[in-house]
């Protein structure tokens, strides 16, 4: 800066400061000088006076030369100080209402640029609306109060319209009754400080998925949250396992995300809701006058609810229910009581909710060992493979068998699959022992057809999740190679159950696999939702009368006039029909005379192993 300019910037008004002294050696002469200092306008008011001794009679207040130079290189090395600093510095005066910020903030905040000298309302301005009240309490409270330093933090508005983290320091200087005359201090931007603190404490206490508190943040919170009437719900989204296996990991978070959403949507605003696992979550009521209703009311929301745009996927929940005082007042006794109940609704189907009952820890105890005992079941193939005639309503003859699953437990016998394959499912080895089943039905029948050639089909079930697998039409290419099986005389059985779970993708699965000429049938047919829509739009062959239907087709006439009507209805769509359930002569009659085609059940013949 050059020497006018210097003194011209210095002797801007700051005019009530004291003076501060300090001296300066110039080569050999002694300059002192009384600097009323303005960093914070750009420049220093300087009065100087050369007291080094000089000859008896001369002007005691000549200037020399030398010591102004000295003056302007030490402005020039003041003035660098202040813009190399990392901090912006301020100051106020009270009487004027006088706020003067140095030229680092007036750059890098939204000051008005073309003044530089400001009231306090221009800082006030520049604060962000939710720091605005603590910013103005905090500076109101230290000015009427005792302490000589400042010191607060709050955002402010930067040029770009974004706002900044400052650390505000300031130092008071007081009149001589101890009123504060003027403040002055610095701005430190800590943007990248609170930032990361915050990154580190969001990787702590929050899911990164949803955004959703975790584990640990509901335990912290829990103790300030618990009631009396509330109920901790344990929530699973059930076959989330089938998602990510066959449509990947992406797409299972994507459901995951759109739930949790749901969630926060549904109970954000006066309840609490956490992620507590990967696929599982909680939600704290505290309020709900008819908690049964609300219950139910939420899995028909989300088992109607079309999840990931128009993929058709469909998910259903399991909710374990705990209430606070009765199962429990500690958040480790909740949370493990409604994690019993949870578990007792998933072995119990899924697609519901349980409330707490001690009768359920014996169950859990049991649930736990039983998941144990499949997964050594399946090490040392403990399943077998029972299959069922399915006969032909007009010969008499056996046109079909049906392969049913079967557990020969080592102590316990044979364990029907109604009581182990819900287990299996949960164990996440559901894919493994379907692999399995198709592999040694396809061997069997190999074997039968090359002693009987009778030409008759087998039928096999298909679970949801190996309807998803990307892979099961390379598996079924490779066992009709290898067993040499014609997939005509197969037949591969779903329920309506399997096709909910993402109806675009199974609708493409089984186009393909009825396109290599496997038979495909719609099991328990009358019993879903959809089933007529299915008639439609499914690429099936024939459909299979639940054998609910059976059992009062002779005594309920509502009944008789379904079974009729279906059959009826199928017919004219070329497709077959099979009445399932069949235990007595008189139903086979009268399934007979309604025109049913195949018969299946009891009176035709148990389940029964094979050995050759």
């Amino acid at each position: 800066m050059a020497e006018a300019e210097a003194l011209g910037a210095a002797e801007e008004g700051l005019a009530d400061l004291p003076p501060v002294k300090q001296e300066f050696p110039v080569k050999q002469r002694i300059c002192k000088m009384s600097f009323l200092i303005k960093p914070l306008a750009g420049g220093s008011s300087v009065q100087m006076r050369d007291v080094t001794k000089i000859p008896h009679g001369k002007n005691q207040e000549s200037v020399s030369s030398p010591c102004w130079q000295q003056i302007a290189d030490a402005l020039h090395d003041y003035q660098l100080m202040i813009d190399g600093a990392k901090d912006g510095l301020w100051m106020y005066n009270i009487s004027s209402d006088r706020y003067v910020v140095s030229q680092k903030d007036r750059e890098r905040f939204d000051f008005d640029p073309s003044h530089e000298v400001y009231s306090l309302q221009a800082w006030q301005s520049l604060l962000h609306p939710d720091d605005a009240a603590q910013a103005v309490n905090a500076f109101v409270n230290f000015l009427e109060g005792t302490s000589d330093v400042y010191e607060n933090t709050y955002r402010l508005r930067s040029r770009d319209g974004s706002y900044r983290w400052v650390k505000s320091h300031g130092i008071a200087d007081r009149s001589g009754d101890g009123t504060i005359v003027s403040v002055a201090g610095s701005h430190t931007d800590i943007t990248s400080e609170v930032e990361q603190d915050r990154l580190l404490y969001r990787l702590a206490y929050y899911d990164e998925l949803t955004r959703l508190p975790n584990r640990t943040k509901l335990r912290r919170d829990f103790d300030a949250l618990k009631r009396e009437g509330m109920a901790f719900l344990f929530v699973d989204v059930d076959d989330v396992s089938y998602v990510n296996s066959v449509m990947g990991y992406d797409v299972g978070d994507r459901l995951i995300e759109e739930i949790g959403a749901m969630f926060g949507s549904r109970y954000g605003q006066q309840h609490y809701v956490a992620k507590l696992d990967s696929d599982q979550f909680a939600v704290l009521l505290f309020d709900s006058v008819d908690l049964d209703r609300e219950l139910n009311e939420l899995l028909e929301e989300v088992r109607s609810m079309a999840f990931l745009g128009d993929s058709g996927l469909h998910v259903t929940l399991s909710i374990g229910v705990a209430l606070y005082g009765p199962h429990g007042t500690s958040f480790d006794d909740l949370l493990r009581r409604a994690n019993t109940a949870l578990h007792y609704a998933k072995a119990n189907g899924k697609d519901q909710h349980q409330f707490y009952q001690t009768a359920m820890e014996n169950y859990a105890y049991m649930y736990v060992d039983n998941v144990k005992q499949i997964r050594k079941a399946l090490a040392e193939v403990q399943f077998e493979m029972h299959y069922q005639p399915i006969v032909d309503a007009v010969t008499g003859r056996i046109a079909g068998r049906e392969a049913l699953l079967r557990w020969n437990h080592p102590q316990r016998g044979l364990v029907p699959p109604g009581e182990f394959i819900p287990l299996v499912e949960q164990s996440r080895q559901m894919m493994d022992l379907e692999r399995w089943i198709l592999d040694a039905v396809y061997g069997q029948y190999a074997v039968w057809s090359r002693k009987e050639r009778s030409g008759w089909f087998v039928s096999i079930n298909l679970s949801a999740r190996g309807l998803l697998s990307n892979a099961l039409d390379e598996y079924l290419d490779y066992l009709t190679e290898t067993h040499e099986v014609e997939p005509g005389y197969v037949e591969l059985e779903i329920t309506e159950t399997a096709l909910l779970i993402n109806a675009g993708q199974t609708l493409e699965t089984l186009y393909r696999l009825h396109e290599r000429g496997f038979r495909i049938a719609l099991d328990d047919f009358g019993t879903g939702y959809s089933s007529l829509h299915y008639l439609k739009t499914l690429p099936i062959d024939m459909v299979k009368l639940d054998r609910s239907f059976i059992r009062t087709v002779e005594t309920v006439e509502k009944d008789r006039v379904i079974v009729s009507s279906v059959v009826d209805l199928a017919h004219r769509m070329g497709l077959t029909v099979v009445a399932e359930g069949v235990e007595t002569a008189s139903q086979d009659r009268l399934l007979r005379e309604l025109g049913c085609d195949l018969m299946q059940g009891y009176f035709y013949g148990r389940p029964e192993p094979v050995y050759f």
